[in-house]
């Protein structure tokens, strides 16, 4: 199976994706943000190849100006190398908790062939217990920027 699936079966019928609420994509966004450099790898070009943000590389250093700016152009990277989203239009916010947890709101404006909406996305990152967690929060007219 090739990450850019689009097709679901919902209700027992086959439904492009985009017409189910971008599922495809959301399910993208998240494997990139939650996956690290050799979870992807096949010994077969026939399979994907998967960017990933490899936010694990960052577990046991304090949050710091510098690893934060690192962690933002790993996410950067990993949704913006195949072009998956536009990088013009992809802006990442951090909100360093304490010490060890870091939240990163990532907005994105996505676009089709029909229109044009923005995603907003929490990444939260502890490097103590290396835990990464993502999640899809809006959909909506409104950037978080």
């Amino acid at each position: 199976m090739k990450e850019d699936c689009d097709f679901l079966i919902r209700n027992k019928t086959i439904q492009e994706t985009e017409r189910a609420n971008y599922e495809d994509l959301k399910a993208r966004l998240l494997q990139r943000i939650q996956s690290n450099f050799f979870d992807w790898i096949f010994k077969s070009e026939d399979y994907a190849s998967i960017p990933a943000a490899n936010l694990s590389q960052f577990l046991g250093s304090p949050i710091s100006g510098s690893l934060i700016d690192e962690m933002k152009r790993n996410i950067f990277e990993a949704l913006t190398l195949d072009e998956l989203v536009n990088p013009e239009k992809i802006y990442i916010q951090d909100v360093p908790i304490d010490r060890e947890t870091i939240i990163l709101l990532v907005s994105l404006k996505v676009e089709n062939e029909t229109h044009e909406f923005n995603l907003g996305m929490s990444v939260m990152y502890n490097t103590r217990q290396n835990i990464t967690s993502a999640k899809i929060e809006k959909i909506s007219e409104d950037p978080w920027v």
